[in-house]
């Protein structure tokens, strides 16, 4: 929601834009429970795709797609490689940054690519997920098709 006359909207991808796989939620569900900040005044401009959603419901289920930590790697080393073909761009100045899992995407995407990146940001990266499967499981093929880590996350 923009409250504003303008607004700069980024977002990642975690791979090319296949529009077949797109989904969402009606942003106006009440089912929700979001509290919208919003007047009688005002006037709602929705895209048609956004107005299109369907509303929240237990039957609609998002299915993952196979992505992991290698997968995103090949998706960053791809987007870096596009990056470098683009006029607007100082190919000898190009600085990655992640955050958390990002964080060891981007360090594992500029230590394969090094001659590619100058420099790299890192905040909070989460070194401690490959430790951890170093400690749980003695080799490769203990580690199992999915497990939880801390019970929050679901690693593939």
């Amino acid at each position: 929601m923009v409250l504003s006359d303008v607004a700069e909207f980024s977002y990642k991808l975690s791979d090319f834009y296949h529009p077949e796989d797109e989904s969402g939620v009606l942003w106006n569900d009440e089912r929700l429970g979001i509290q919208w900040p919003i007047t009688e005044d005002m006037q709602i401009i929705t895209s048609e795709r956004d107005s299109s959603n369907l509303p929240f419901s237990e039957e609609v289920v998002l299915k993952p797609k196979n992505i992991h930590a290698m997968t995103e790697v090949s998706d960053l080393e791809a987007v870096l490689n596009s990056a470098r073909k683009w006029n607007a761009i100082d190919k000898n100045k190009i600085v990655l940054a992640g955050f958390s899992q990002g964080g060891i995407i981007t360090a594992i995407t500029a230590a394969r690519c090094e001659k590619n990146v100058a420099g790299i940001i890192l905040e909070s990266p989460a070194f401690l997920i490959p430790k951890e499967a170093h400690d749980l499981f003695e080799t490769i093929a203990d580690i199992p098709d999915e497990y939880y880590y801390h019970f929050l996350i679901n690693i593939h």
